[in-house]
């Protein structure tokens, strides 16, 4: 089937792929048009950079860790909650996963466009001659930051059935986590080669790293780690606005609180003040007047931003591979961590750092980033019964779209 491809500008900055109603990753080539040529120009490489950025932050990125979010034990949903009435939510939160669910659709969409908006760039950029080769590099940077970014979204965030985590590319057979991740990890390679600075190096490399772990690969996690982002380095975030807000914002926090947090990260401000730093929260009311939530207030704005990948991830990676053989450099980094935050250092009840400790600290600091569902995965802590999802399901719509897949 081929589909017509249109890219357009929106508001000047967005370019947007217009296709069959029926577009989910069943998608061809380009098709030549006057609009596409157009942007086949050097001159338009920054436009094309920002258009992928947008496209990731939303709605792919913001949405998909808040539902990672709603189906871990971190957010639930409660039609007690004011404003709470999403029901897609409903299922979401308690495991129990339509396959229309209708909050799955857009993440899912614009994943599958994200992706061939990124691939279809490097098409586009062997047919320009580069006058800029910085400009040329940062583009091929770009395309394949983004390009290993979609393949490992699918791999971590997605699942055929209830325990089977993977993707599709081009409506093809389904890709199991593990090659999905090598796809990524093709990707990343390839950016690291075109990376214009040596930050820009360390971010892939942290993201390399994180891969590796969620792997099982304690060794090239490590490699990369320590290759990765140090302290003082600029978080890979998404940007939002007034216009796009930050679906925490918007559907999980001050905006609309229709998913809330669950109760220990109010009580982790209970044990220690010093916490609500980095857990900030607001009380809300029950409609019932007697039920107390907590709403989320990391991202207060509509334009709050949502990091990706950030130095403290990269140390709390380094302190997990080090837990056994290196448990003093463990809790140094935790710290390290902690102190950033202007926390007071830890000290383990125990006198040695435990495998515990650790994910409570994992806990906190990577709240409402996508985490959580991946080490309660990774470490046998799923606290929803069996048959229960696991992961986000492949939507119906890409299921009766796809044949190889039912």
């Amino acid at each position: 089937m081929k589909n017509l491809i249109m890219i357009c500008f929106l508001s000047g900055l967005i370019f947007l792929i217009s296709v069959c109603a029926d577009f989910v990753e069943d998608v061809d080539p380009l098709i030549s048009s006057v609009e596409d040529e157009l942007l086949t120009d050097e001159s338009q490489i920054p436009f094309l950079i920002t258009g992928i950025k947008v496209r990731f932050a939303n709605p792919v990125h913001d949405n998909l860790m808040a539902l990672a979010a709603a189906l871990s034990d971190e957010m639930f949903f409660d039609t007690n909650v004011p404003d709470a009435t999403d029901p897609n939510l409903g299922e979401i939160d308690k495991g129990q996963i339509d396959l229309n669910n209708g909050a799955l659709l857009n993440p899912f969409r614009f994943l599958g466009e994200l992706r061939f908006v990124t691939d279809a760039l490097l098409v586009r950029i062997e047919r320009i001659d580069f006058t800029d080769a910085q400009l040329e590099n940062q583009a091929r940077y770009v395309a394949h930051l983004y390009g290993g970014i979609t393949r490992y979204l699918y791999a971590t965030y997605f699942s055929l059935d209830e325990t089977t985590p993977g993707g599709v590319i081009d409506a093809g057979p389904f890709i199991p986590a593990a090659e999905m991740y090598e796809l990524a990890l093709e990707k990343w390679q390839d950016a690291l080669r075109f990376a214009v600075t040596p930050a820009e190096s360390r971010v892939v490399s942290s993201l390399i790293a994180r891969l590796y772990l969620y792997a099982g690969d304690a060794v090239q996690a490590r490699a990369f780690a320590e290759q990765g982002m140090v302290a003082g380095d600029e978080p890979l975030q998404s940007r939002y606005s007034t216009i796009s807000p930050n679906f925490f914002w918007e559907n999980a926090g001050l905006g609309r609180p229709q998913l809330v947090v669950d109760q220990r990260f109010f009580a982790y401000g209970q044990a220690d003040s010093s916490e609500r730093v980095r857990l900030p929260l607001s009380e809300i009311m029950g409609s019932d007047d007697q039920t107390v939530y907590y709403r989320q207030t990391k991202y207060p704005l509509p334009e709050s931003p949502l990091a990706f990948m950030t130095w403290e991830e990269n140390e709390l990676i380094l302190a997990e591979l080090e837990l056994t053989t290196n448990p003093i450099s463990a809790l140094d980094r935790i710290n390290r961590v902690r102190a950033s935050h202007g926390l007071a250092a830890f000290v383990p009840e125990t006198g040695v750092l435990t495998l515990d400790d650790l994910m409570t600290e994992r806990d906190k600091e990577l709240w409402l980033t996508g985490a959580r569902m991946v080490d309660q995965n990774r470490f046998g802590l799923w606290h929803l019964p069996e048959g229960h999802w696991r992961y986000l399901p492949i939507p119906q719509e890409e299921r009766n779209a796809n044949p190889f897949i039912d």
